[in-house]
């Protein structure tokens, strides 16, 4: 199979609800080629956590977009709000509550595929947002013990321990649990934008690069491809003008694109402060932000004037890696 281009508008996508939670697939297996799958959950504040399990074989990232969520990580435990980061590497046992009234988080997994628990355990759902009257009826017991064979995931009785505090402010630089607070990461200046690297190669073993940029309007990222890696683009925040393969779309936040390995691409920020973000299989293109300049210490990108200073510089900064200025 060869995955193609793809659009994918807010709350689109295959709708599954279980336990009063509204599960949605944006990408799957079959769009991407079992590369990753970007799957949303969004729901009300739930009576008690999700059951402590691992994956044999996925490696899930969570970021909040709406509400708080309290999250259990190998025996640790965070309480994360909007653009907070949590990685949890295949075989880490983990577990989550929704705690906010209204809640909503941007999942993904590597490799494609974990859609799949939701096919077994969830039901069909037409709706685009979860159930007002929340959960109905028993949990689905037996199709979760079918899912635990089926996803080869594993339920077990750790302890739900109590959250606490840290300063979550860098890379571990190796494949292991870890959380980011909203904002940090590695910050670098490239192409008028701040990129805020939350995973390189180190900490996916090579598997996904997930970076998170903001910039002004009509700050820009000129037309190039990738022979051997595909992008998916998350707008966050503002509008976003994307160009593929020719093709022009408007993305607003919710929306995402799904660029393949081989397309032609290239995005121009629509509105005086947007967001998105980056995710990249496999790894390695994050570093062109590390070769763009120091490490940044704010939070915000230094202006609204957009110079493209950098877009010459693009093919130097690239040279080794898998991106061609075009």
């Amino acid at each position: 199979m060869t995955a193609s281009p793809l659009v994918v508008r807010a709350r689109e996508g295959e709708r599954r609800v279980l336990l009063g939670d509204i599960i949605t697939t944006t990408v799957g297996a079959e769009q991407t080629d079992s590369q990753f799958s970007l799957i949303g959950n969004s729901g009300p504040r739930a009576s008690r956590p999700i059951p402590m399990h691992y994956h044999e074989h996925e490696h899930e990232m969570f970021i909040p977009l709406r509400g708080s969520m309290q999250l259990w990580v190998a025996g640790e435990s965070r309480i994360l709000h909007p653009g907070d980061f949590g990685s949890v590497p295949a075989g880490v046992t983990h577990a989550y509550h929704f705690l906010g009234r209204h809640n909503q988080f941007l999942g993904y997994a590597m490799p494609g595929g974990f859609e799949r628990m939701f096919r077994i355990t969830g039901e069909p759902w037409d709706g685009y947002v979860y159930p007002a009257a929340g959960a109905s009826g028993p949990p689905p017991r037996e199709r979760f013990k079918e899912a635990e064979i089926e996803m080869q995931m594993k339920y077990v009785d750790d302890p739900y321990v109590e959250a606490t505090e840290a300063d979550d402010d860098a890379l571990p630089g190796s494949c292991r649990p870890y959380y980011l607070k909203a904002g940090e990461g590695d910050r670098r200046l490239l192409l008028d934008q701040l990129f805020t690297v939350l995973m390189r190669s180190e900490e996916s073993d090579g598997q996904a690069a997930i970076i998170h940029a903001q910039g002004p309007l009509g700050a820009a990222f000129p037309p190039h491809r990738h022979d051997a890696t595909t992008v998916g683009i998350w707008v966050l925040d503002g509008a976003l003008n994307v160009m593929i393969d020719g093709e022009p779309h408007s993305l607003m936040p919710g929306d995402f694109a799904y660029l393949p390995a081989g397309c032609v691409w290239s995005y121009e920020m629509g509105s005086h402060y947007t967001q998105l973000h980056l995710i990249a299989t496999p790894a390695g293109i994050e570093q062109l932000c590390t070769r763009a300049s120091e490490s940044y210490a704010h939070y915000m990108f230094p202006s609204n004037v957009v110079t493209g200073a950098d877009s010459a510089r693009l093919v130097e900064l690239a040279d080794g890696l898998d991106c061609q200025a075009l």
